[in-house]
C-alpha cells in the first residue's frame, strides 16, 4: 500500500514500508491510519478495532494515534496529518500480531504427536519385517511363507494409519462445521472443543452491531415529536459526526412519513450549518430558528445556563448523549447505544444452560459494557471493561480452561491466539481472522453454539 508523505509544500507517494520516522503522512477521510504517530491535525478517530470503544473519539493535535484506527470523517473533510513514530514492523499492531503468532505456534499438539509417532514407527516396522523373514526360514517355513509373513508385519506395523487418522478426522469435522456455517482454519481445534469450559466474548462488533442507534429520547414538554424528528433529519443529514447516521435512522421513523407541505416548507431547509469539532453542531433553519446539538457541557456554554434536571436521565448514563437546544433552552436529549446482535441473548443463555462459564471482556467504558451485559443476560461480575489487548488475554487465562474466545478486532488477536479455540465473527478484521481457529460465516454469534454442539 502507498501513503502520501508531506515534505514542506511537496506531497509524494511512497510505499508504506519505506516511510521513515518523523515523516508527516496524510490519511484520507474514511481510511485507516497506516502507521503509529502523533497527530498534526485534529479529527475523529474510530479506534474500535484497537481499543473496543464503540464511539469514535475526537483527538487533538499532539495526541497519539495507532495504525489500524480509522479516520472517521466525511468524504469532503481535509486529510488527517500524522507524524510517524513507528514504522512497519514496529507498530503496535505488528507487535500484537507477533505475540499472536508465538501463541499459535504452541497449538496442535495432537497432530504433532501423531507425526512424531509415525516418524519413529516407520524404521521400527521395516526392521521387524526384515527380522521376520530370516526368523521364518530358521523355524522351517518355506521362502514364500516367510516372505508373506514379513510383508504382513510390514503392512500391519506401517504408520500410514496413524499418520492419516488425525487429518481424516479433522477433514470430516471441518466438512460438518462448514455445513453449520463455520469455517475451521485450524482443524486442530477439534482437540479442544470437546473440553472447553470457559467462553469469553468481545463487545463492539461481536456481541453488538457496531452502529449506534437511539435507544431513548427525552423531549421538552409540549414539543411535537413528528416536527422534532423532521427538523432533526434536516439538521444531521449533512453532518459528518460519527453519531449522525444513528440520529438520521431514528429521525426517519417520524410518525407522519410525509409531513404537511406547509411544515416541510417552513422547517425542512437548513440555511446554515456549522460544525464545532469535538463539541457539537450549530444549525440555522429557513424560518430563522437556531438549534445546537452536542455535548451537555457545550450546550450549557451556548445557553449560558445549566440544563434542567430532566435533560439527563441517570438510567441512560451508559449511553452516548446528544443534547439538543434552541433559543428557548433545552429541547431534547437523545441517548445512543450500540445495540446487541439479534441472537446474542438467546445464544449466551443456551451456553450458560449448557454449563459453560461465559464472560464479556471489552476495551470500552464500564457504562456501555455493563448495559450490554444486562441486555444479553450476563451478571455484572461477568462483564469486564476498559481492558487493553494484553489485559484481555491475561483475564482470559483466569477463566476455567480450556477457553474459547470470540472477537473481531485487532485488539482481540492476542486473546484469539491464547484461547484454546479462537473464533472470529463474520465481519471480523483480517488480523482477527488470521488469529482465529474458526470463523463464523453467518451474522451473529449463534454459530458458537453450533460449534460446541
Amino acid at each position: 500500500a502507498d501513503v502520501v508523505v508531506c515534505q514542506g509544500k511537496q506531497r509524494d507517494t511512497q510505499p508504506v514500508g519505506e516511510v521513515s520516522i518523523e515523516a508527516v503522512i496524510e490519511v484520507p477521510p474514511g481510511e485507516q491510519v497506516p502507521l503509529d504517530g502523533l497527530l498534526e491535525t485534529p479529527g475523529w478517530l474510530d479506534t474500535a478495532t484497537l481499543t473496543g470503544e464503540s464511539v469514535p473519539r475526537y483527538l487533538h493535535a499532539g495526541q497519539r494515534v495507532y495504525a489500524g484506527c480509522r479516520y472517521a470523517a466525511g468524504l469532503n473533510a481535509a486529510p488527517l496529518k500524522v507524524t510517524v513514530t513507528a514504522t512497519v514492523g514496529q507498530r503496535r499492531v505488528d507487535k500484537l500480531c507477533e505475540q499472536m503468532r508465538r501463541a499459535q505456534a504452541k497449538k496442535g499438539e495432537l497432530h504433532k504427536l501423531a507425526d512424531r509417532f509415525a516418524s519413529w514407527l516407520s524404521p521400527v516396522a521395516l526392521l521387524l519385517a526384515v527380522l521376520t523373514l530370516p526368523l521364518g526360514l530358521l523355524l522351517g517355513l518355506g521362502l514364500e511363507d516367510a516372505a508373506v509373513r514379513a510383508l504382513s508385519v510390514l503392512v500391519v506395523a506401517c504408520p500410514c494409519a496413524v499418520g492419516l487418522a488425525v487429518p481424516l478426522a479433522n477433514l470430516a469435522g471441518s466438512s460438518q462445521a462448514l455445513q453449520q456455517g463455520i469455517a475451521l482454519r485450524d482443524p486442530a481445534a477439534f482437540e479442544t472443543l470437546a473440553k472447553v469450559r470457559g467462553i469469553a466474548f468481545d463487545k463492539t462488533g461481536t456481541l453488538t452491531r457496531g452502529q449506534h442507534q437511539v435507544v431513548h429520547a427525552a423531549l421538552r414538554q409540549g414539543e411535537d415529536l413528528t416536527i422534532f424528528q423532521t427538523m432533526l433529519h434536516s439538521a444531521v443529514s449533512q453532518s459528518e459526526h460519527p453519531l449522525a447516521s444513528g440520529l438520521l435512522d431514528w429521525a426517519n421513523k417520524a410518525e407522519t412519513a410525509t409531513p404537511p407541505k406547509a411544515l416541510h416548507k417552513v422547517f425542512h431547509n437548513v440555511l446554515h450549518l456549522e460544525e464545532h469539532p469535538g463539541k457539537g453542531l450549530q444549525v440555522t433553519f429557513q424560518n430563522g430558528e437556531q438549534w445546537w446539538l452536542g455535548s451537555a457541557a457545550w450546550i450549557e456554554q451556548q445557553l449560558g445556563t445549566p440544563l434542567p434536571d430532566n435533560a439527563q436521565h441517570p438510567d441512560y448514563a451508559f449511553a452516548s448523549q446528544v443534547v439538543v437546544a434552541n433559543s428557548r433552552g433545552w429541547l431534547a436529549t437523545l441517548y445512543c447505544a450500540d445495540q446487541p446482535v439479534s441472537d446474542a441473548k438467546a445464544s449466551l443463555a443456551e451456553l450458560q444452560r449448557s454449563g459453560y462459564i461465559v464472560a464479556l471482556i471489552s476495551g470500552d467504558r464500564q457504562g456501555p459494557v455493563g448495559w450490554l451485559g444486562q441486555q444479553v443476560g450476563l451478571a455484572k461480575t461477568a462483564c469486564y471493561a476498559q481492558r487493553s489487548p494484553e489485559a484481555k488475554a491475561a483475564l482470559l487465562k483466569a477463566l476455567p480452561s480450556p477457553t474459547l474466545y470470540v472477537g473481531d478486532g485487532v485488539n482481540d488477536t492476542l486473546s484469539l491466539a491464547e484461547a484454546g479455540v479462537g473464533v472470529a465473527p463474520m465481519q471480523a478484521s483480517e488480523a482477527a481472522r488470521e488469529g482465529a481457529a474458526a470463523q463464523l460465516l453467518q451474522p451473529g454469534v449463534s454459530g458458537v453454539v453450533r460449534l460446541l454442539a
